[in-house]
């Protein structure tokens, strides 16, 4: 014991006394040497200066001067000047300005220099065209908390958008739910009961759905078919992703006679509150379309079986379903009944065989055949690459259109039609039509030959996700793109029919998200635009899901 306390004492000892004089030799070689750890870093070559460029906004051709230090004495030869990534033409150079020239095709967006390889950032410049944010639109206002599928003019001559949204402009609350509708003014903000004139606003009640709406229909008598994904409105259940409802937003009813057990004991069991329009799909509902000439609903979907409910057999909150099996395209009578003569095949009771994948959109044309778009390659067994069209009366495929054609090499996502000009224009992950190059764009007419006069020219940094034509034959284009034909547009454009970017229409800055829907409409003698969809930002501004812009042409 006293051997290895001895042993034990002698290395502690030796321990610290080395412990000690490494620290001493530290401290003398910190001394003796001295390191800067951080040490400064080089100075940037250029500094843009506090404050907006002067003027801060103008348009093409305009000059324009920035605040910069660290140009002066260089040739323009050695460095580059951008606007929104677009080069500048520089006019002059002091130690602490430079002034240049709005560029042709510029649009809005930061500033930036280019020397030696590296890049120097500063403030944003407003590009002015014929396209901007329409003064009557407030953002802060107008929005909503998810996405808007779609937006259309109705009876009362206010805008109806609905989609996804549980609330628009802060005005959701207990008493006043909004899950999926909402009426807007022209200036795109929420509408209440006006008592002056005796519109009243629609509202789904206190409960509102349980879903999303993917498309809404007003008929003839002002209700509405609503379709989407959903199985209850308000305090009704047993929906099947379809219901009526009338002009104020409240479900339209009817009382039936049911089966009632015990009417001894509950006497009121024999009869039930339930919804008018009787059927529905087993899937969501992609697109409902109305035939004024028989008042008939057909719905587009990627279902498996339509259902109604057979009162005679059920009891009151236990429904008993009639099943049929219908697959994509089903065509409904206006109390909701299956219509047998569209799609419907009597020796095996069921719908023909329809896609073999997904349908995505869908048209109505003005005979009332109906365009399919989606992944499916064949349509009743029929290969037909991406695009079919329904015969109205039949519901079968129409072999007539798109004859000489061998449709896309892609799937499509969007498919939209202008009755004013008549023309379709499909969007998606293609790169062909019919043999033709199409990249991702391409239009066509209600008998799905391609038109030659439109050419989608080549995108980088993505792709385009939707395409719409307006009434004067301007075409809208939203996608994931940074440049359209060589050209900075960041996520939006808007072309001329030949494909072309529309001069003078193409100067704002970055739009991100897609657009679903747009409306048009005049205002104080201007053309303006509501756009609709799913988007964060428009001209490099903060929107939410909705925004109006004028067109000063």
């Amino acid at each position: 014991m006293k051997i290895k306390k001895y042993i034990k004492t002698i290395f502690t000892s030796t321990l610290i006394t080395g412990i000690a004089a490494l620290a001493i030799s530290s401290c003398s070689k910190q001394k003796l040497e001295p390191v800067e750890t951080y040490p400064d870093s080089p100075k940037p070559l250029v500094k843009f200066l506090d404050g907006k460029p002067l003027p801060a906004q103008g348009t093409v051709g305009s000059v324009v001067t920035f605040k910069i230090t660290g140009l002066q004495g260089k040739d323009t030869s050695q460095f580059k000047f951008f606007i929104n990534q677009t080069p500048a033409l520089v006019v002059s150079v002091d130690s602490t300005s430079i002034k240049v020239i709005v560029p042709p095709n510029a649009s809005t967006g930061g500033s930036s220099v280019l020397i030696n390889g590296e890049y120097y950032f500063g403030p944003s410049f407003i590009v002015k065209g014929n396209v901007a944010i329409a003064s009557d639109f407030d953002p802060s206002v107008c929005n909503s908390n998810n996405i808007i599928n779609g937006i259309f003019l109705n009876d009362n001559s206010r805008y109806l958008v609905y989609g996804s949204f549980t609330d628009y402009g802060a005005k959701a609350s207990v008493n006043n739910t909004i899950t999926g509708l909402a009426e807007l003014n022209s200036s795109c903000v929420y509408q209440t009961t006006n008592a002056s004139s005796g519109i009243g606003t629609i509202s789904v009640g206190k409960l509102g759905l349980n879903g999303y709406l993917s498309d809404v229909l007003q008929l003839p008598s002002s209700d509405y078919i609503i379709g989407g994904l959903f199985s209850t409105y308000n305090s009704f259940q047993n929906i099947r992703n379809i219901t009526q409802i009338g002009s104020d937003g409240s479900l339209q009813t009817m009382v039936v006679n049911v089966v009632n057990p015990d009417p001894a004991n509950f006497p009121d069991n024999g009869v039930d509150t339930v919804p008018v329009f009787n059927g529905g799909v087993n899937s969501n509902i992609v697109k409902q379309f109305y035939s004024s000439s028989t008042g008939a609903i057909t719905t587009i979907s990627n279902c498996t079986n339509y259902s109604s409910t057979f009162y005679e057999r059920s009891t009151k909150g236990g429904p008993y379903l009639d099943i049929a099996k219908m697959h994509q395209v089903v065509r409904m009578n206006a109390d909701g009944s299956l219509d047998s003569t569209f799609n419907f095949n009597m020796a095996t009771k069921s719908s023909y065989d329809a896609g073999n994948g997904y349908i995505y959109d869908a048209i109505q044309l003005p005979d009332e055949s109906i365009i399919l778009v989606g992944s499916f390659t064949s349509f009743d067994g029929i290969s037909v690459n991406h695009i079919v069209r329904i015969d109205a009366t039949t519901g079968l495929i129409d072999p007539t259109f798109n004859t000489a054609g061998t449709g896309t090499d892609g799937d499509i996502k969007v498919a939209t039609y202008n009755s004013n000009t008549g023309s379709i224009l499909l969007t998606g992950n293609f790169k062909n039509y019919n043999g033709q190059p199409a990249n991702g764009v391409v239009m066509i007419d209600t008998d799905g030959n391609i038109d030659p006069s439109f050419k989608f020219r080549n995108t980088e940094s993505g792709i385009a996700n939707y395409a719409g034509q307006m009434d004067d034959g301007k075409i809208i284009v939203s996608g994931t793109f940074n440049k359209y034909d060589g050209i900075v547009r960041p996520g939006l454009l808007i072309l001329n029919q030949d494909g072309s970017l529309a001069s003078g229409y193409n100067n704002t800055g970055l739009f991100r998200g897609a657009i679903k829907g747009f409306a048009e409409l005049t205002y104080n003698g201007h053309q303006q635009v509501i756009l609709v969809g799913s988007f964060d930002r428009f001209d490099a501004q903060t929107v939410k899901n909705i925004v109006k812009f004028q067109l000063n042409n």
